[in-house]
């Protein structure tokens, strides 16, 4: 087992003191802190993914050998246990990364959602609570999805492509999806976190308004844009766009079933992960 708080006492003071050290110059969003952190070679670092089944990976390579006839992966429970940790998602793909670069002679345990690595005194826990079928809905405070975030340093989320769909519950409009994330980003932030705020791939005509007005009631260009425009917003508050590093490539590649990235896919989401924060 592993205890969130644990990470609190030296994680969340040295954001703030890194924060703090920038004051009144050029913005200091989250992606610098999470720069300063895992280059600094001692801080203890906390990642939690929140998203949807994008950042669980559905339809990656090996994804199949976690879903059953009888059931769906990562549905809508944090209690889920089952993790996809080999297959090549870009969450997987970002944290290999991350360990490979920073947490080299570390040893891993497996957690719920995870791993836990220590190299040496220094500790990294890295989450992904992607949750297929999830709104911004669902990960409001206050819900059964965001609760728990204290003890994680940097929340990346990536939700907005469920928010669109007329089948289900969810928020339908730009407006309301822009507001959820600000929500969210007030709570973690309200609990000592700092956010990255990353949008979607592209998808396909028949998964999107211009092909299916009957099934999605706005477009994964307009979720792409409220994600940006709340990130361009809040100074603190780092920002991803896969949305923009896919928008140019061919369907055939870039998804698995016109919704969900394919391998190639993740890897060009992974890539744009990689760029920003090597600055």
């Amino acid at each position: 087992m592993y205890s969130r708080r644990a990470f609190l006492a030296g994680g969340i003071a040295t954001s703030l003191l890194a924060l703090t050290a920038c004051t009144g110059r050029e913005k200091h969003d989250a992606l610098d802190a999470l720069r300063q952190r895992l280059g600094d070679g001692h801080s203890n670092i906390s990642i939690r993914l929140i998203g949807d089944s994008i950042t669980w990976g559905a339809n990656a390579d090996g994804y199949r050998e976690y879903v059953s006839p009888q059931t769906n992966p990562k549905m809508r429970l944090l209690t889920d246990t089952r993790a996809p940790l080999s297959i090549p998602s870009y969450a997987n793909l970002l944290r290999q990364w991350v360990v490979g670069t920073y947490f080299r002679k570390g040893s891993a345990v497996p957690i719920r959602g995870g791993v836990q690595i220590r190299d040496g005194r220094r500790k990294l826990l890295f989450v992904n609570d992607g949750i297929n079928g999830a709104t911004s809905d669902r990960w409001l405070p206050g819900g059964p999805l965001l609760g728990g975030q204290e003890g994680f340093d940097f929340v990346i989320c990536m939700l907005g492509t469920n928010d669109r769909a007329r089948s289900a519950p969810a928020p339908l409009s730009p407006k309301r999806t822009e507001k959820n994330l600000r929500e969210i980003v007030r709570f973690v932030e309200g609990s000592g976190g700092r956010v990255i705020l990353a949008t979607p791939n592209k998808v396909s005509s028949q998964r999107d308004f211009s092909g299916r007005p009957d099934l999605y009631a706005f477009s994964q260009e307009q979720v792409a844009g409220t994600v940006r425009n709340v990130a361009e917003t809040l100074p603190t508050v780092g920002f991803v766009d896969c949305y923009s590093a896919t928008a140019s490539v061919a369907e055939s590649l870039l998804l698995s079933d016109g919704l969900h990235p394919s391998d190639f896919g993740h890897r060009l989401m992974f890539e744009e992960f990689l760029r920003v924060l090597k600055g």
